[in-house]
């Protein structure tokens, strides 16, 4: 199986309400990312986007703690609608099945190369020591 953009936008777009209400919610998002990154640290088929994925829940991270607004709105809803979509074992191919995470995985490689350019802004202000905002 694979996912085409449309598809994609289509299953990100059915969460962005429920993902605009978590992001304005920085405790809540705090505990989703949380949540995603033990997912994550239990699926080791996941390695070819584990590291991107990683930097976009340490940019979400950074966000909600009030220390990195370096993404536009419209960009932090569509990552966190990732996030929800990774974390929802009962998606397009339930995660219990074999083959599970194909489906996450493909979302969250289109969202990471979607956000590319800012998740390279976020590393870049990572590697200039994340100052802290003004």
């Amino acid at each position: 199986m694979k996912l085409d953009r449309k598809q994609i936008e289509k299953l990100l777009s059915a969460l962005k309400s429920q993902a605009s209400s978590l992001a304005q919610d920085k405790g809540s998002l705090i505990a989703l990312v949380d949540s995603a990154k033990q997912k994550l640290g239990e699926n080791p088929s996941l390695k070819d986007i584990a590291l991107g994925f990683k930097t976009l829940l340490s940019l979400l991270k950074e966000y909600a703690l009030n220390r990195y607004d370096g993404l536009s709105w419209q960009s932090i809803v569509m990552a966190v609608a990732a996030v929800i979509y990774f974390l929802n074992p009962f998606d397009l191919i339930p995660d219990f099945l074999m083959g599970g995470l194909i489906d996450d995985s493909m979302v969250l490689a289109w969202v990471l190369r979607h956000l590319s350019g800012e998740i390279d802004r976020f590393n870049a202000w990572k590697k200039k020591g994340g100052s802290s905002k003004k």
